[in-house]
């Protein structure tokens, strides 16, 4: 028999009765698979099991948080790349054989398609467009969310394993700290029908819990008042659903419309209820600055998000245009101090609460003894500035990286951290980014205290709540990541990005 070339781990909790009709659709591929069954919180799978079929099992008593479960479900498998499927989908007959295809190609992972399996049913419809409309197959890939994405096994040992402490926006998590060229690509040829509520009752009930759990589990602050947040979710998801749905499956979700409204509504409610709760939480983000000169009125080169919760550090592209700035946000600093920050933030619905703004000669200071290794992909060239602080176009070098690794120090860990301008006329901001990345993520691993390194008062100004101490909070195992949920604009003749 063909070694399966995908395994797919089948996501189980008690033991539901659905269960069997999503491993007969894995039984009904083309291709073979590798299946197991990874089943928490109790019930037993004894009668939901075919006879005589190869199928391994992971059950453990207590309950697991989707991330564990998955995780479990990697160790208890083999094959070169690993799917997943909850217990309440069904897998199309072709969904195996085009994700093989795709990752066949060279793509490292490959997200999938929802639809209704309660075609005839309003309430599932309903649930169907609030939870899964940026998921139909019928929408163009930029409007599309990259989620029931398969991976090649390589991902786990570069990225890590999925975060076991959330109970939702553990995959979320996962993708952020995936560098952009290994995140899901939109296939909406792998499809899976969903089973949703199908009673006025279950869908908002459902919805109400949907909401408490992303507000507990992924706070964010919430913009505008209750009725504004209702329609901005409805009018999120009724127009893409009906762009992406032909002939019968549009007047379904027409005439849901209403019902949709309602659900959205509960969404809200729930989230508004457990926000309530969450007051005085211990959750804040601050942002960590650094100028691009030694001089308090010049523009911010980097800027990091640091958030305790999710235990992240987001880079933000210096290009990010913020309208009410009529700037992009590297501007911010320089025009209005740390409130105009992170005012120009909360523009582009990042909120902070705290920043911490560092001149150049702090930065020198904290890397001056710095001695790390980091790793490199592939041949790198670059143009740098003669004069680090001044023009590229005043005069330049060409400075180079060459694999697997360099040991850098001195003036070449700033050319490393700093440079953006390819010889070859390819690089961006976000690349330069990236290998900001890199070298942070060494340096953790290493034991370097960033928090330890600001003994001179002079050289930093703080801005809000204390964002030192949450500085002194990071850690090795935090995840570093792009925000890059942005696109590319020209605004007033400026080569910017915009938030998509």
């Amino acid at each position: 028999m063909m070694q399966p070339e995908l395994a797919v781990v089948v996501l189980s909790v008690g033991a539901p009765p659905e269960l069997r009709a999503a491993i007969d659709s894995l039984l009904r591929q083309s291709e073979p698979l590798e299946i197991v069954v990874v089943n928490s919180g109790g019930g037993s799978l004894a009668d939901l099991l075919p006879e005589g079929q190869a199928i391994r099992t992971v059950e453990v008593p207590e309950l697991l948080w989707p991330g564990a479960a998955r995780n479990a479900g990697i160790r208890a498998t083999r094959a070169p790349w690993v799917a997943f499927l909850a217990s309440d989908l069904v897998a199309a007959p072709d969904w195996a054989a085009q994700r093989l295809a795709l990752h066949r190609a060279g793509k490292a992972s490959v997200a999938s398609a929802v639809s209704n399996v309660q075609a005839g049913n309003i309430f599932a419809w309903a649930a169907h467009v609030t939870l899964h409309a940026r998921r139909m197959a019928g929408l163009p890939k930029r409007r599309a969310h990259r989620y029931g994405a398969s991976y090649a096994r390589s991902l786990f040992d570069r990225y890590g394993l999925f975060r076991e402490d959330l109970r939702i926006g553990e995959d979320t998590e996962f993708h952020r700290r995936m560098r952009r060229r290994d995140r899901p690509v939109w296939a909406p040829q792998v499809v899976a029908a969903h089973r949703y509520p199908q009673t006025w009752r279950q869908l908002i009930d459902d919805h109400k819990l949907r909401g408490e759990r992303w507000a507990v589990h992924w706070p964010t602050p919430q913009h505008g008042t209750w009725p504004a947040r209702v329609l901005r979710r409805f009018a999120g998801t009724l127009p893409l659903a009906l762009r992406a749905s032909r002939g019968r499956d549009r007047l379904m979700v027409l005439a849901a419309s209403p019902i949709v409204l309602a659900a959205c509504m509960a969404y809200e409610a729930g989230a508004s209820r457990a926000g309530s709760r969450q007051q005085g939480a211990a959750r804040y983000t601050v942002a960590v600055a650094i100028l691009d000169r030694d001089d308090w009125a010049a523009n911010t080169d980097v800027i990091v998000l640091i958030d305790p919760v999710l235990r992240h550090l987001t880079w933000v592209p210096r290009d990010l245009w913020v309208p009410g700035l009529e700037d992009r946000i590297n501007a911010a600093f320089a025009r209005g101090g740390g409130a105009r920050l992170i005012e120009a933030l909360a523009e582009v619905r990042l909120s902070v609460e705290g920043v911490l703004c560092l001149r150049r000669a702090a930065t020198e200071a904290a890397l001056d003894e710095v001695e790390a290794t980091v790793p490199v992909s592939e041949p790198m060239d670059f143009w740098y500035p003669l004069a680090p602080t001044r023009p590229i176009e005043e005069g330049r070098k060409q400075v180079s990286f060459r694999p697997p690794s360099e040991r850098l120090s001195g003036e070449r860990l700033h050319q490393w951290i700093g440079a953006r301008s390819r010889v070859t006329g390819a690089g961006s901001d976000l690349q330069r980014l990236e290998r900001q990345q890199t070298l942070v993520q060494v340096l953790l691993a290493t034991g370097f205290d960033f928090a330890a390194t600001l003994a001179d008062p002079e050289l930093f100004r703080t801005t809000g709540r204390d964002p030192l101490a949450i500085l002194g909070m990071v850690r090795p195992d935090w995840h570093c990541c792009l925000f890059d949920s942005v696109s590319d604009a020209t605004i007033d003749g400026k080569a910017v990005l915009i938030r998509s």
